[in-house]
């Protein structure tokens, strides 16, 4: 694989800076912040299916 040095320096320094960017947002969003909103889908679509044409 022959690839230029500048592409290779760029393409680490943007994957080097991505990570660094989903490490900090993930450090700032508590677990339950993405657990709760999951669950609140997960019930309310198994109500709308549960409940069938009577919803709408």
């Amino acid at each position: 694989m022959s690839t230029s040095p500048s592409g290779r320096r760029t393409g680490v320094r943007f994957g080097a800076a991505r990570q660094a960017t989903d490490e900090r947002a993930l450090s700032a969003v508590p677990p339950w912040l993405v657990v709760v909103p999951g669950l609140l889908v997960a019930g309310s679509e198994s109500l709308l299916a549960g409940r069938g044409s009577m919803v709408r």
